[in-house]
């Protein structure tokens, strides 16, 4: 990780919104277990012990997807797998209802400057 990520602040919600204003994700990993989780906490909760914090590469695949009607459109809602070992709940763009489907490979896409630390990801590139 580099050093504008780990001297941006002491909690863990605070790197992972700088980490997010960067268009980044951060995740943690159990030192004990070596297993990745979501959200950030000051913890591990297999060990109870300080969690390390990495940055992911973004790339993932849908779990369960939803489609939510609003006045705006339709929103698409879903569980994405992260390539690191955990799993995300977030909006995914650049995508038709119907194409959106478990399996789909998608990205990480920066979110709006006015939501850092929402998720959103994309279809990937083939």
């Amino acid at each position: 990780m580099d050093a504008s990520i780990r001297s941006a602040a002491v909690s863990p919600w605070a790197l992972y919104t700088e980490a997010a204003r960067q268009g980044r994700l951060l995740y943690q990993v159990d030192p004990a277990s070596g297993r990745a989780f979501f959200p950030p906490r000051p913890v591990a909760p297999e060990s109870g012990r300080p969690p390390e914090s990495r940055l992911s590469d973004g790339r993932g695949t849908i779990y369960s997807v939803t489609c939510i009607a609003g006045r705006a459109g339709p929103r698409i809602m879903a569980l994405v797998d992260l390539a690191e070992g955990f799993r995300v709940l977030a909006r995914i763009e650049g995508a038709a209802p119907e194409a959106a489907a478990i399996g789909l490979a998608v990205r990480l896409r920066p979110a709006p400057a006015a939501q850092p630390e929402l998720l959103v990801f994309e279809p990937a590139a083939p």
